[in-house]
């Protein structure tokens, strides 16, 4: 299961589904206000694979602190539309479908 962070838009929520990956974005779990720290907690709290589809630097400290079984798909990409996003996404694929099939803890989306 991917989560998918506040700062990310809710369309990637559908462009993982189209690869047949579930996901939910924070907004529709009613967690757009929260702070990384109870993400994490909620995210720690599933079963199954988990990862954490963010922009943000701290799920990776909060990660090496924890050491839990969740995982981080990391978007170090600058602040572009959503279609930029997507695009980027596109040509990223085959990285982030090899880390995701091999249990890859932190998976980075560079520009």
């Amino acid at each position: 299961m991917l989560l998918v962070d506040v700062q990310l838009p809710p369309a990637l929520v559908q462009w993982f589904a189209d690869r047949g990956f579930a996901a939910q974005h924070v907004n529709d779990l009613g967690m757009r206000t929260s702070d990384d720290a109870a993400i994490w907690q909620y995210a720690c709290g599933l079963t199954g694979d988990v990862v954490v589809v963010t922009k943000d630097e701290d799920f990776k400290f909060l990660q090496s602190m924890n050491a839990p079984a969740v995982r981080i798909l990391w978007v170090r990409l600058g602040n572009c539309s959503n279609k930029a996003l997507l695009a980027a996404f596109d040509q990223a694929w085959p990285e982030i479908h090899f880390g995701l099939a091999s249990g890859t803890r932190i998976i980075e989306v560079l520009p």
